[in-house]
C-alpha cells in the first residue's frame, strides 16, 4: 500500500471519530443540565404543594387564605413564589382581642407586602350590602 493510499483510508475514519466524541461530549454537557432542570421542577411542584398544604392548614384553624394568582419562577438558580393579589379572611370568637389581632396582621402583611390597608367602617360594609 503506498503512503497515500494510507493517508486517505485514515481520512476516511477520522470523521466518525470525530463524530463520536462529539457526541460523548455534548451528551456530557446535556444530561447533567437536563438532570439539574428535572430536580428543579420536582422541587418547585414540591413548594407549590407545601404552600397548599399550610393554607389548607390555615383554613382549618379559621384562617382563610387565598392566593389566586400564584406563580413560582427562578429557574434555574431559585424557586420563587409569587402571590400578587393575597387575601385574608379570619374567623374567630368576635371578641375585640380577636379583632385587634387581625388588624395588626393584615396591617404587617400590607406592610411586608407594600400594599395598602383601606379600612372601612361596619356601618359603611352594610351600607354597601344593602
Amino acid at each position: 500500500m503506498s503512503p497515500d493510499s494510507r493517508n486517505a483510508h485514515n481520512k476516511n475514519k477520522h470523521p466518525r471519530g470525530l463524530l463520536r466524541r462529539m457526541s460523548l461530549g455534548i451528551g456530557a454537557i446535556l444530561v447533567p443540565v437536563a438532570i439539574a432542570a428535572g430536580l428543579w421542577f420536582l422541587a418547585a411542584t414540591g413548594a407549590s404543594n407545601a404552600l397548599q398544604t399550610w393554607i389548607d392548614e390555615e383554613r382549618a384553624a379559621g384562617r382563610t387564605w387565598e392566593c389566586p394568582d400564584k406563580s413560582i419562577s427562578g429557574f434555574p438558580f431559585r424557586i420563587e413564589l409569587r402571590c400578587n393579589s393575597p387575601s385574608l379572611a379570619l374567623q374567630g370568637p368576635g371578641a375585640f382581642t380577636g379583632v385587634r389581632l387581625a388588624i395588626a396582621l393584615v396591617q404587617g402583611m400590607a406592610l411586608a407586602l407594600d400594599k395598602p390597608v383601606l379600612p372601612i367602617s361596619t356601618l359603611a360594609a352594610l351600607a354597601m350590602q344593602a
